[in-house]
């Protein structure tokens, strides 16, 4: 008989999540809140709960999406499960995970760890074409019990009706889940998001809690350009580069109803809503582009996050990004070549400003013939 655990009224809630742990260890199912509905959740390397879970949510490959899918402990992880994982789908991952997002993406890599699960479950994670799906959903006890978990975990929607309590909800299943963690009804009328993501190009295969819209733009390429004050060199680098970006890939500008790649710029001691400096509009403005709009924003951690190249100024402002987030060290790098640094015009006369442009402008030249055309997403609603 299944055992409610109510997480808001635990004494102690590691009672609980130690609970699932063991459960699932010992191949049982655990119901688990999300974002969006309640899940189920089965070991990958317990037949028994394996083929207990697909019994339940009927598991059928034919479908263009599967029963259940591939529990990552983080987005970084996909990366063992699909090596050769395109970045539009992984940089999809980072943005929506943990969230109603469910990724399906072929997989036949010869290390994939996706081959250390049951054959029962590799048999059922894939759908006729051959593609895996993955999902994290998002509930605080859901996220402990997966970091704790050894080996790799399954996830499917669970059969709640929402106008019906959790227990009464999984009543007709109740001899086959261990466990239903109860954190009350869930508040979304909607469903996860499933996305196809084939190298580059992009399809929302079913409609849920994120839209279109919303996917398109988390799955924009972002540069950062970062200097000090954000008022000088970082935002004329910043009106330049997307120059550049518009003409280097002028074909993915001209059908996307979102830019596929952007450029930013902050600053490591700015303020927000400065004004660029009267040197760097007036440079610009020679150059035939428009700062009089600029307005400065710091380096803060939802943008240093979402930025997937930073290029920065001065060694000094990446050794500051650095000590601040070391964690950006895989993708933050000096604007100039062999750790040059690129001198603070401030305070100069407008040539002095346009010296700095020119050589902000060739460094950029360099750094733009790096980006291949495969890091842009191309949304299938988006093609001729």
């Amino acid at each position: 008989m299944t055992k409610i655990l109510d997480w808001k009224r635990a004494e102690d809630p590691r009672d609980v999540i130690h609970l699932a742990v063991q459960a699932l260890a010992e191949g049982h199912i655990v119901a688990f809140p999300s974002d969006v509905h309640y899940v189920m959740v089965a070991s990958g390397l317990r037949p028994t709960a394996v083929d207990s879970l697909c019994s339940i949510v009927h598991c059928d490959n034919q479908k263009i999406y599967p029963s259940i899918s591939l529990l990552p402990r983080s987005a970084d992880e996909i990366l063992d499960y699909v090596p050769d994982v395109s970045q539009v789908a992984h940089r999809l991952a980072i943005r929506n995970w943990p969230g109603p997002f469910e990724l399906l993406v072929k997989n036949g890599h010869p290390n994939s760890l996706a081959a250390q699960l049951v054959q029962s479950a590799q048999d059922r994670l894939y759908n006729a074409s051959g593609y895996l799906c993955l999902n994290i959903p998002k509930h605080k006890a859901l996220e402990q019990v997966v970091r704790l978990s050894a080996g790799p975990l399954l996830v499917s929607a669970a059969l709640q009706d929402k106008s019906q309590s959790v227990a009464t909800s999984f009543e007709q299943i109740s001899n086959r889940v261990a466990f239903i963690i109860d954190d009350g009804a869930t508040l979304s009328p909607s469903q996860t998001t499933i996305v196809r993501v084939d190298g580059a190009n992009c399809k929302v295969e079913r409609e849920g809690q994120l839209t279109e819209e919303q996917l398109v733009t988390m799955s924009q390429f972002v540069i950062v350009l970062v200097c000090t004050g954000n008022t000088c060199r970082s935002p004329m680098a910043e009106a330049m580069m997307n120059t550049k970006l518009q003409t280097r890939f002028a074909k993915h500008f001209q059908n996307a109803q979102f830019a596929p790649i952007v450029a930013r710029s902050a600053g490591v001691a700015a303020e927000y809503g400065v004004p660029a400096s009267q040197g760097a509009v007036a440079s610009m403005a020679k150059s035939g582009l428009d700062l009089r709009n600029h307005q400065s924003q710091p380096a803060q951690p939802e943008l240093m996050d979402r930025a997937d190249l930073i290029l920065t100024m001065t060694s000094s402002h990446r050794q500051n990004l650095l000590s601040r987030w070391p964690n950006l060290a895989g993708k933050t790098f000096g604007l100039a070549p062999d750790e040059m640094d690129v001198s603070d015009p401030y305070g100069g006369s407008v040539e002095v400003y346009q010296a700095c442009a020119k050589k902000i402008d060739q460094y950029l030249d360099a750094w733009i013939v790096k980006l291949d055309e495969q890091i842009l997403p191309i949304w299938s609603s988006e093609r001729k």
